[in-house]
């Protein structure tokens, strides 16, 4: 009903549409009471009977069933790729009450910037034909880039110039420290260090510091859920959806009987959520109480950031898991500077 609604009240001749088709956009799935893979079968069917015509349907990562193409949402906080390329410009909802503060820092329109340079970066024949913008006026959640007092018309041309680049289908260089290295790490020792590769803040992700074995580490932390991570996050001027074939290689402690699992970001679409969750067994657990270390090669890594935020996680069951150290190299630049 709120479909139809809405393109009765607005005349076709200012429908969006996609090859004459109109454009209905689905947010997250979170706000419907239920769903199943019928709801968007049905939808199409209505559609079509009120108005002559199929939509075409973008849903949000959450929704189950058949869609022309989706998205998802969190791009304020870093820009993802599914079959629509997503970017924001930062994300404060310090001032909603109740909420606990998440903060991705504006920086001035940097990281705005950013998200856009490294969209563009891609190939114009293999990135998205829609970009989406999130969001124009979510003014509680600082998502916004509508005219304000606070930044005047700064978002508003930032927009138009890069949404010019991408209908001109430009490909821009990418920038960034990052940018031509070889590889990227993360040492877990207390402080960690990070060159690249650093931990994601989840809620199913917490790590904190602990000495074991003879070295400074980090374990995984009790949590509400059951499941837990060590999310990392790959620097996107190293790797952001590339056609290249990556190695992980992680220490950890063979504390304990189990299996160390990988899941990553990957361009497998029929991995769990369109590939956002592929998983890798990595390494059969003694208890030796020893340190270990594993590799794993990746021919489908997209780390667009689709896994709650993150590149890619590691998890033990049961139990919990140590790590030292990370390390991401790229495979090919890597054999190329041995030769």
């Amino acid at each position: 009903m709120t479909v139809r609604d809405f393109f009765v009240h607005v005349p076709a001749e200012f429908w969006a549409t996609v090859e004459g088709r109109p454009i209905v956009w689905l947010y997250t799935a979170a706000f419907a009471k239920r769903q199943d893979e019928a709801a968007l079968d049905y939808l199409r069917a209505e559609f079509a009977r009120d108005f002559g015509v199929e939509p075409f349907v973008v849903k949000e990562a959450s929704w189950q069933g058949r869609a022309d193409a989706s998205y998802a949402w969190g791009a304020a906080l870093k820009p993802n790729l599914y079959d629509v390329a997503a970017v924001g410009p930062g994300y404060d909802h310090s001032a909603v009450p109740g909420r606990t503060p998440l903060v991705r820092q504006r920086e001035e329109g940097a990281f705005y910037r950013r998200s856009w340079e490294w969209m563009l970066s891609r190939d114009p024949a293999k990135r998205p034909a829609i970009a989406v913008v999130e969001t124009w006026n979510e003014w509680h959640e600082g998502t916004d880039i509508a005219p304000s007092k606070e930044y005047g018309r700064k978002y508003v041309d930032l927009t138009r110039h890069y949404a010019e680049l991408w209908h001109a289908r430009k490909r821009v260089s990418r920038q960034g420290k990052f940018a031509g290295a070889t590889s990227v790490s993360a040492t877990l020792g207390d402080p960690p260090t990070f060159a690249g590769l650093s931990l994601h803040a989840w809620e199913d992700g917490k790590t904190e510091p602990t000495r074991v074995a003879g070295k400074a580490a980090r374990t995984t932390a009790p949590t509400k859920f059951t499941g837990r991570y060590f999310y990392f996050d790959v620097d996107d001027a190293f790797f952001f959806q590339d056609d290249e074939t990556v190695e992980i290689e992680v220490e950890y402690l063979d504390r304990a009987k189990g299996t160390l699992v990988l899941e990553y970001d990957s361009t497998d679409v029929n991995a769990p959520h369109r590939g956002a969750f592929k998983s890798r067994e990595v390494a059969v657990l003694r208890g030796t109480n020893a340190w270990r270390t594993a590799r794993v090669r990746l021919e489908d890594a997209a780390f667009s950031g689709r896994g709650n935020g993150g590149d890619f996680r590691f998890s033990v069951s049961p139990g919990d898991l140590v790590l030292t150290k990370c390390l991401v190299r790229k495979a090919s630049k890597a054999r190329a500077a041995t030769r």
